[in-house]
């Protein structure tokens, strides 16, 4: 999944707006959360609107090749409502590999 996934994209909430670049993200992966990822934040960009965002950034960036805005909305909807992007709108966050399937035990940094 993070091969070549560069951009992670998140509701820009309270707990995401603290995260600043240099900072060490682990993410579970989706269906097998006894497999992690440790990302490095690299970049930090701010959106009123996911519509807005998905327009701005390759959906090869955010690992999702050959998916139509509408899928992409769609999927962002299931996870956010949008009360809450009206609140507090989206964020790409721009990643690096540091590591990968570190176990969950020695986890210390954020994650998902």
């Amino acid at each position: 999944m993070y091969q070549t996934k560069t951009v992670e994209v998140r509701l820009n909430d309270q707990q995401v707006s603290t995260v600043q670049v240099g900072d060490c993200i682990r993410f579970f992966l989706e269906g097998d959360l006894a497999r992690t990822v440790l990302c490095k934040v690299t970049t930090l960009n701010s959106y009123e609107l996911f519509l807005a965002l998905y327009e701005d950034i390759a959906f090869e960036q955010m690992d999702c090749s050959g998916w139509t805005m509408d899928e992409m909305m769609k999927a962002t909807y299931k996870l956010y409502t949008a009360e809450e992007e009206k609140a507090y709108g989206a964020l790409a966050i721009g990643v690096e590999v540091v590591d990968v399937d570190k176990s969950n035990s020695e986890d210390h940094s954020n994650g998902d």
